[in-house]
């Protein structure tokens, strides 16, 4: 593998630069991450309606987040990340704990707002609303971030093929919604 001036790689990081620098391969990665993801969506709504009424929501928010945690700890890993079991506040992976002004603002946005608003009020609202209500938000959840991200100009709007899978995404939850309301005005189900 060599770098832009045709030198070898020499570090991990290096390679990880060469291998993400191709956009067609790219591209790949990105589809297999999304359907991964969707999986992976899937598998956690049915598993957390499984054990909705025998944990508590805390001790799942904690342990949801926990095991994640150790998901990303070995991608980066995996991809030859630099990463330091220290407290470092690039790499290190306890970095949050540097008090830093400029670090609150994100480290509160990811406890406050994801973590106790987004998995917490997943977990709660499945008490009160169906399967299909729950599999839907998830599903426009990274549409709707799509939007948000262009919105507020950090992001770009997704190429012919992002379209086509947010218009599957619309289409699927659609049919699924459409079905679900035809079976019960028939008293199918």
């Amino acid at each position: 593998i060599t770098n832009d001036n045709n030198e070898g790689a020499t570090h991990p990081h290096d390679v990880a630069n060469v291998y993400f620098a191709n956009p067609v391969l790219m591209g790949y990665v990105g589809d297999a991450m999304a359907l991964c993801a969707a999986i992976g969506g899937v598998i956690f709504i049915v598993n957390t309606r499984g054990v909705r009424d025998r944990i508590d929501a805390v001790v799942f928010t904690f342990w949801n987040t926990f095991s994640g945690s150790f998901l990303v700890l070995f991608f980066l890993l995996a991809t030859g990340q630099d990463v330091s079991f220290g407290n470092d506040p690039d790499i290190g992976l306890f970095g949050w704990m540097n008090w830093q002004y400029d670090r609150l603002v994100p480290e509160f946005v990811l406890v406050v707002v994801c973590t106790m608003v987004g998995t917490m009020g997943f977990y709660r609202a499945m008490e009160y609303f169906d399967n299909l209500v729950m599999a839907t938000s998830c599903l426009a959840q990274p549409v709707v971030a799509i939007f948000l991200a262009y919105f507020v100009g950090v992001g770009n709007l997704p190429g012919w093929l992002g379209w086509i899978g947010n218009i599957l995404v619309a289409g699927g939850t659609y049919a699924v919604i459409y079905t679900s309301d035809y079976r019960k005005r028939q008293g199918i189900d």
